[in-house]
Protein backbone atom coordinates (compact mmCIF):
# COMPACT_ATOMS: atom_id res chain seq x y z
CA UNK A 1 0.00 0.00 0.00
CA UNK A 2 1.68 3.36 -0.87
CA UNK A 3 0.33 7.04 1.26
CA UNK A 4 -0.18 10.14 0.20
CA UNK A 5 -0.25 12.81 2.54
CA UNK A 6 -2.54 15.97 1.90
CA UNK A 7 -1.57 19.13 3.73
CA UNK A 8 -4.77 21.74 3.53
CA UNK A 9 -2.99 24.40 5.69
CA UNK A 10 -6.56 25.02 7.25
CA UNK A 11 -9.15 24.08 10.04
CA UNK A 12 -11.53 22.46 6.99
CA UNK A 13 -10.77 21.57 3.77
CA UNK A 14 -9.46 23.99 1.25
CA UNK A 15 -10.36 24.02 -2.42
CA UNK A 16 -10.63 26.89 -4.85
CA UNK A 17 -13.11 29.14 -2.84
CA UNK A 18 -11.71 29.03 0.54
CA UNK A 19 -8.14 28.94 1.29
CA UNK A 20 -8.23 30.10 4.98
CA UNK A 21 -5.64 30.47 7.48
CA UNK A 22 -5.74 28.22 10.41
CA UNK A 23 -7.17 30.12 13.05
CA UNK A 24 -3.92 29.86 15.05
CA UNK A 25 -1.83 31.55 12.06
CA UNK A 26 -4.87 33.84 11.38
CA UNK A 27 -3.02 36.90 13.23
CA UNK A 28 0.56 36.14 11.30
CA UNK A 29 2.39 38.20 8.76
CA UNK A 30 3.93 36.66 5.35
CA UNK A 31 7.67 35.84 7.26
CA UNK A 32 5.97 34.41 10.03
CA UNK A 33 3.17 32.38 7.99
CA UNK A 34 6.62 30.75 6.29
CA UNK A 35 8.58 29.76 9.36
CA UNK A 36 5.24 28.32 10.29
CA UNK A 37 4.38 26.27 7.25
CA UNK A 38 7.95 25.14 6.90
CA UNK A 39 7.98 24.03 10.68
CA UNK A 40 4.51 22.75 10.63
CA UNK A 41 5.32 20.48 7.54
CA UNK A 42 8.70 19.64 9.18
CA UNK A 43 7.28 18.39 12.12
CA UNK A 44 4.23 16.38 10.79
CA UNK A 45 6.97 14.61 8.68
CA UNK A 46 8.86 13.89 11.84
CA UNK A 47 6.09 12.41 13.28
CA UNK A 48 4.97 10.03 10.35
CA UNK A 49 8.47 8.81 10.18
CA UNK A 50 8.48 8.54 14.21
CA UNK A 51 5.52 6.17 13.70
CA UNK A 52 6.82 3.81 10.46
CA UNK A 53 4.95 5.51 7.73
CA UNK A 54 6.91 7.89 6.09
CA UNK A 55 4.41 9.19 2.79
CA UNK A 56 5.27 7.66 -0.61
CA UNK A 57 3.86 11.29 -1.57
CA UNK A 58 2.85 14.55 -0.11
CA UNK A 59 0.71 17.05 -1.44
CA UNK A 60 1.21 20.57 -1.05
CA UNK A 61 -2.33 22.46 -0.41
CA UNK A 62 -5.22 21.04 -1.64
CA UNK A 63 -7.03 22.76 -5.61
CA UNK A 64 -4.76 25.72 -5.15
CA UNK A 65 -5.71 27.67 -8.21
CA UNK A 66 -6.08 30.28 -6.26
CA UNK A 67 -3.29 30.18 -3.98
CA UNK A 68 -2.90 28.91 -0.18
CA UNK A 69 -3.39 30.91 3.28
CA UNK A 70 -5.39 33.62 2.43
CA UNK A 71 -4.36 36.21 1.63
CA UNK A 72 -0.84 36.18 2.15
CA UNK A 73 -0.52 33.67 -0.06
CA UNK A 74 -3.71 34.00 -2.83
CA UNK A 75 -2.68 33.53 -6.50
CA UNK A 76 -4.42 36.75 -8.08
CA UNK A 77 -5.83 40.16 -7.19
CA UNK A 78 -3.64 41.61 -4.33
CA UNK A 79 -1.78 44.07 -6.26
CA UNK A 80 0.97 42.57 -7.66
CA UNK A 81 3.68 39.99 -6.44
CA UNK A 82 0.96 36.90 -5.96
CA UNK A 83 2.75 34.23 -7.56
CA UNK A 84 6.85 35.53 -5.70
CA UNK A 85 4.58 34.75 -2.25
CA UNK A 86 2.64 32.22 -3.01
CA UNK A 87 6.49 30.26 -4.11
CA UNK A 88 7.53 31.45 -1.24
CA UNK A 89 4.96 29.33 0.57
CA UNK A 90 5.50 26.76 -1.26
CA UNK A 91 9.55 26.44 -1.36
CA UNK A 92 9.21 27.18 2.91
CA UNK A 93 7.09 24.11 3.21
CA UNK A 94 8.75 21.77 0.44
CA UNK A 95 11.92 22.99 2.28
CA UNK A 96 10.52 21.54 5.63
CA UNK A 97 9.78 18.16 4.31
CA UNK A 98 12.92 17.80 2.74
CA UNK A 99 14.31 18.38 6.19
CA UNK A 100 13.37 15.12 7.60
CA UNK A 101 14.80 13.04 4.57
CA UNK A 102 17.74 11.34 4.87
CA UNK A 103 20.05 7.99 3.47
CA UNK A 104 18.26 8.33 0.36
CA UNK A 105 14.54 8.58 1.44
CA UNK A 106 12.68 9.74 -1.13
CA UNK A 107 9.31 11.36 -1.31
CA UNK A 108 7.43 12.18 -4.14
CA UNK A 109 6.04 16.14 -4.22
CA UNK A 110 2.63 16.92 -6.25
CA UNK A 111 0.95 20.24 -7.05
CA UNK A 112 -2.54 20.52 -7.20
CA UNK A 113 -5.56 21.97 -9.35
CA UNK A 114 -8.88 22.09 -9.06
CA UNK A 115 -10.88 22.14 -12.67
CA UNK A 116 -8.99 19.74 -14.15
CA UNK A 117 -10.58 20.28 -18.03
CA UNK A 118 -9.42 24.01 -18.12
CA UNK A 119 -6.02 24.22 -19.64
CA UNK A 120 -5.68 27.62 -19.94
CA UNK A 121 -5.69 27.52 -15.66
CA UNK A 122 -3.25 25.16 -15.51
CA UNK A 123 -0.75 26.59 -18.02
CA UNK A 124 -0.88 29.98 -16.32
CA UNK A 125 -0.44 28.50 -13.21
CA UNK A 126 2.30 26.23 -13.86
CA UNK A 127 4.23 28.75 -16.08
CA UNK A 128 3.86 30.85 -12.93
CA UNK A 129 5.42 28.78 -10.76
CA UNK A 130 8.34 27.42 -13.16
CA UNK A 131 9.38 30.88 -13.61
CA UNK A 132 10.19 30.81 -9.29
CA UNK A 133 11.76 27.07 -9.79
CA UNK A 134 9.33 25.58 -7.44
CA UNK A 135 10.19 22.12 -7.05
CA UNK A 136 7.80 19.23 -7.67
CA UNK A 137 7.56 15.82 -8.93
CA UNK A 138 4.00 15.49 -9.76
CA UNK A 139 0.87 17.33 -11.74
CA UNK A 140 -2.60 16.65 -9.68
CA UNK A 141 -5.87 17.45 -11.06
CA UNK A 142 -9.17 16.74 -9.80
CA UNK A 143 -12.12 15.79 -12.11
CA UNK A 144 -15.79 15.90 -12.05
CA UNK A 145 -17.61 15.64 -15.13
CA UNK A 146 -20.63 17.54 -13.87
CA UNK A 147 -18.91 20.41 -12.48
CA UNK A 148 -15.61 20.41 -14.96
CA UNK A 149 -16.97 19.22 -18.40
CA UNK A 150 -16.18 15.71 -20.42
CA UNK A 151 -13.53 13.16 -19.77
CA UNK A 152 -12.13 13.85 -23.23
CA UNK A 153 -11.13 17.42 -22.29
CA UNK A 154 -9.38 16.29 -19.13
CA UNK A 155 -7.42 14.19 -21.68
CA UNK A 156 -6.36 16.68 -23.69
CA UNK A 157 -4.75 18.62 -20.72
CA UNK A 158 -3.30 16.17 -19.26
CA UNK A 159 -1.50 15.37 -22.64
CA UNK A 160 -0.77 18.85 -22.46
CA UNK A 161 0.53 19.85 -19.28
CA UNK A 162 2.69 16.74 -18.82
CA UNK A 163 4.45 17.34 -21.97
CA UNK A 164 4.91 21.10 -21.24
CA UNK A 165 6.21 20.73 -18.08
CA UNK A 166 7.62 17.04 -17.98
CA UNK A 167 5.88 15.54 -15.18
CA UNK A 168 3.77 12.72 -14.35
CA UNK A 169 -0.44 13.55 -13.62
CA UNK A 170 -2.37 11.98 -11.41
CA UNK A 171 -6.32 12.35 -10.85
CA UNK A 172 -6.63 12.91 -7.59
CA UNK A 173 -10.20 13.55 -6.90
CA UNK A 174 -12.75 12.24 -8.70
CA UNK A 175 -16.39 11.03 -7.82
CA UNK A 176 -19.52 10.10 -9.32
CA UNK A 177 -22.61 8.84 -7.81
CA UNK A 178 -24.69 5.30 -8.00
CA UNK A 179 -27.94 6.19 -7.41
CA UNK A 180 -30.27 9.94 -6.97
CA UNK A 181 -31.99 8.34 -4.01
CA UNK A 182 -31.86 10.40 -0.88
CA UNK A 183 -31.61 7.87 2.48
CA UNK A 184 -31.35 10.94 4.56
CA UNK A 185 -32.78 14.42 5.72
CA UNK A 186 -29.41 16.09 4.41
CA UNK A 187 -29.90 17.35 0.62
CA UNK A 188 -27.66 15.20 -2.03
CA UNK A 189 -25.00 17.31 -3.38
CA UNK A 190 -25.02 14.63 -6.44
CA UNK A 191 -29.11 15.37 -7.89
CA UNK A 192 -30.72 15.28 -11.50
CA UNK A 193 -28.85 18.79 -12.69
CA UNK A 194 -25.53 16.57 -12.12
CA UNK A 195 -26.88 13.33 -13.38
CA UNK A 196 -27.44 14.83 -16.77
CA UNK A 197 -24.55 17.78 -16.61
CA UNK A 198 -22.23 15.09 -15.50
CA UNK A 199 -22.64 12.48 -18.72
CA UNK A 200 -23.47 9.18 -17.45
CA UNK A 201 -26.33 7.73 -15.42
CA UNK A 202 -26.52 7.41 -11.83
CA UNK A 203 -26.96 3.93 -11.62
CA UNK A 204 -24.16 1.09 -10.79
CA UNK A 205 -23.37 0.59 -14.08
CA UNK A 206 -22.99 4.29 -15.35
CA UNK A 207 -20.47 4.76 -12.19
CA UNK A 208 -18.54 1.80 -13.64
CA UNK A 209 -18.29 3.28 -17.16
CA UNK A 210 -17.43 7.02 -15.72
CA UNK A 211 -14.60 5.28 -13.84
CA UNK A 212 -13.53 2.73 -16.43
CA UNK A 213 -13.20 5.65 -18.83
CA UNK A 214 -11.47 7.80 -16.53
CA UNK A 215 -8.50 5.14 -15.63
CA UNK A 216 -8.76 5.07 -19.53
CA UNK A 217 -7.41 8.46 -20.16
CA UNK A 218 -5.16 8.54 -17.49
CA UNK A 219 -3.39 5.45 -18.87
CA UNK A 220 -3.73 6.83 -22.34
CA UNK A 221 -1.10 10.06 -20.90
CA UNK A 222 1.60 9.42 -23.97
CA UNK A 223 5.11 8.46 -22.17
CA UNK A 224 3.49 6.56 -19.42
CA UNK A 225 2.72 10.18 -17.87
CA UNK A 226 -0.44 8.92 -16.56
CA UNK A 227 0.13 7.25 -13.02
CA UNK A 228 -2.85 6.43 -11.06
CA UNK A 229 -6.19 8.21 -9.79
CA UNK A 230 -8.33 8.43 -6.79
CA UNK A 231 -11.97 8.54 -5.55
CA UNK A 232 -11.51 11.58 -3.84
CA UNK A 233 -15.18 12.21 -2.65
CA UNK A 234 -17.25 9.57 -1.24
CA UNK A 235 -18.68 8.34 -4.50
CA UNK A 236 -22.67 7.91 -3.45
CA UNK A 237 -22.31 6.11 -0.78
CA UNK A 238 -25.79 6.14 1.55
CA UNK A 239 -25.53 6.45 5.52
CA UNK A 240 -27.03 6.02 8.44
CA UNK A 241 -28.98 8.82 9.75
CA UNK A 242 -26.88 11.03 12.30
CA UNK A 243 -27.29 13.77 14.65
CA UNK A 244 -26.30 17.06 13.04
CA UNK A 245 -24.74 18.42 9.94
CA UNK A 246 -24.18 16.18 6.88
CA UNK A 247 -24.71 15.46 3.77
CA UNK A 248 -23.82 12.51 0.66
CA UNK A 249 -21.68 13.30 -1.88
Amino acid sequence: MKLLLDFHYSDFWTDPGKQFKPKAWEKMDYPQLKTTIHDYTRDTIARFKQEGVLPDMVQIGNEINGGMLWPEGKSWGQGGGEFDRLAGLLNAAIDGLKENLKNGEQVKIMLHLAEGTKNDTFRWWFDEISKRNVPYDIIGLSMYTYWNGPIGALKANMDDISRRYNKDVIVVEAAYAYTLENCDSAENSFQAKEEKEGGYPATVQGQYNYIHDLMQAVADVPDQRGKVFFIGNRPGLPCREIPGPRQRA
